[in-house]
């Protein structure tokens, strides 16, 4: 969405506006930004356009000065993942396995699981790939099994996941296993239980974010424009962008700059939206949020059951 104003009441200008006697032509706030990355990031480099809160997985592409991204994506949600299993002693004793597709989220994912197991002092990690039109779990379980190893982090898909885990029960074989939030739905409905109190899911963002406050304001706001209920996801992340947005704002004040709303952005620091975890930006820091709530399940109830509270990345 594009974001244009008046500074001091002066006219619009095709998408500029005034303030204090200086031309500004403002920036881009929320939106999808998913399998367009690549060119977003490019665009704003060079354009030098402040974006602020695209939705995505892939928040690592390359460094940028104009992006603010206000939630992590599956690199730092997977180095959450880690953090969390290290604090479990009796796992960290083994053989870490790392799984996932030939396919590019997946390969980032389990990059970061690389480097944070590394960073903990994991002693030992298995990396395993596959290509998705060939998977096949039974097999994929014989030949992990072999490894002897009680710690599974798999990024494949959610109807990959379950059937893996079918197998691996199957073949009286149940690890710890680690997955993104994002293959959640699937594997709920289907994990064996043998799998109970075992399965790890990191997730952005959960409904405890969203403080009374918060509620209140987007409940208004929806009944204000009519907003249909079925995106209600995506309608509280442009919410959070919008009021990052408003507090550089605020916090550059009447003589407004594109370099000045970047550095207010940059001092941003626990945030609170009222419906996102707190968020902090910083000069080297454009992910506002950097890590991962961990959830489990209860699979007699077929429900999420919150673990911990904000795991971060780092």
């Amino acid at each position: 969405m594009a974001i244009c104003g008046h500074g001091d009441g002066s006219s619009n200008h095709g998408g500029q506006y005034e303030a204090s006697g200086r031309i500004w032509s403002g920036a881009l706030v929320g939106g999808l930004s998913a399998g367009l990355d690549k060119e977003l990031v490019a665009l704003a480099q060079a354009q030098q356009i402040p974006i602020v809160g695209p939705s995505t997985l892939h928040t690592g592409i390359t460094p940028n000065d104009y992006i603010f991204y206000l939630l992590p994506g599956v690199g730092e949600q997977a180095s959450a993942l880690v953090n969390y299993a290290v604090t479990k002693s009796d796992l960290k004793k083994t053989k870490l396995l790392l799984v996932h597709p030939e396919q590019e989220i997946a390969r980032i994912a389990a990059a970061s699981v690389e480097e944070q197991a590394k960073n903990v002092g994991w002693g030992s990690v298995s990396k395993h790939s596959y290509e998705q039109r060939t998977f096949n779990a039974a097999q994929l379980v014989e030949s992990l099994k072999h490894d002897n190893s009680d710690v599974l982090f798999f990024f494949g898909s959610g109807n990959e996941a379950a059937a893996l885990m079918k197998e691996a029960a199957a073949a009286s074989w149940t690890p710890s296993i680690f997955l993104l939030g994002i293959s959640g739905s699937e594997v709920l409905a289907s994990t064996p239980s043998g799998f109970q109190g075992k399965v790890f899911f990191s997730f952005a963002s959960t409904p405890t974010d969203i403080t009374a406050d918060g509620a209140a304001e987007f409940r208004a706001l929806r009944e204000k424009h009519k907003l249909p209920v079925r995106h209600a996801a995506s309608q509280l992340a442009a919410l959070a962008a919008a009021k990052v947005f408003v507090e550089g704002l605020k916090l550059v004040g009447k003589d407004l700059s594109r370099d000045r709303l970047v550095t207010a952005f940059e001092g941003l620091t626990n945030f609170d939206t009222g419906v996102t975890p707190q968020i902090t930006f910083g000069p080297k820091q454009r992910i506002g949020a950097r890590g991962a709530y961990i959830v489990g399940l209860d699979l007699e109830q077929k429900t999420f059951l919150p673990l911990s509270g904000w795991v971060k990345a780092n």
